[in-house]
């Protein structure tokens, strides 16, 4: 398991998640391309995260962790969806044309209201 070698946090969440029992599967089935991604997420000190699969499911560093809010550390192994909830309307059509082009997407300045700490927030 070199790929989530590491004393970070989300390393060791990752570490001892219960993914057997998560869609993903076991950590030694994981696909050799999502272990290298995680890898090179967990090793940078850039907020980084993955979102893995069909269901956009969520792999993510110790300094993405912060944007969530509250939804952290839940957000781990998570549906963009359900964990978007609040946004999914202006980010899902995004993703779509993510997934359907295989293109990068690149968004500056765009508003995301969403709701953390209690309150709506402009992110």
């Amino acid at each position: 398991m070199d790929f989530l070698a590491g004393s970070g946090e989300m390393a060791e969440r990752i570490r001892s998640f219960d993914w057997a029992n998560h869609p993903f599967g076991p950590l030694e089935a994981w696909p050799q391309s999502l272990r290298s991604a995680l890898s090179i997420c967990l090793n940078s000190a850039f907020p980084t995260s993955i979102y893995w699969g069909p269901e956009l499911r969520l792999l993510y560093n110790d300094a993405w962790a912060p944007i969530p809010g509250p939804r952290h550390p839940a957000a781990l192994g998570a549906r963009a969806q359900d964990i978007w909830g609040d946004i999914w309307h202006i980010i899902e059509p995004q993703f779509a044309k993510l997934v359907r082009s295989g293109e990068g997407l690149f968004v500056e300045d765009q508003m995301l209201p969403m709701r953390r700490f209690n309150t709506e927030e402009e992110t």
